[in-house]
């Protein structure tokens, strides 16, 4: 995933956190429910836009095990169509 995309991704999370956070201060590490304060109903809108944008397809499953930042981030760029992929 390049530059551009992640920031574009952390701009989508910080948008739909419950929180004041800058998307530059979101950080892998940080936790979607307790860092990000992203409830069950902000997490499935999160996705439904991730997943019109980025054309992408989550299962319940995959949403329910999601937890940090950076899982979003790496479910999100492995689900990308192959074509879409970013250069190195």
């Amino acid at each position: 995933m390049n530059k551009q995309t992640r920031r574009e991704l952390l701009q989508r999370l910080a948008d739909a956190s419950e929180t004041d956070l800058d998307a530059a201060a979101i950080a892998d590490h940080h936790r979607l429910r307790d860092d990000l304060g992203l409830g069950s109903l902000d997490a499935i809108m999160l996705l439904l836009d991730l997943e019109d944008h980025y054309d992408v397809d989550v299962t319940d499953d995959e949403l329910a095990a999601l937890d940090t930042v950076g899982s979003l981030l790496a479910l999100v760029d492995s689900k990308r169509p192959t074509g879409s992929a970013d250069p190195p």
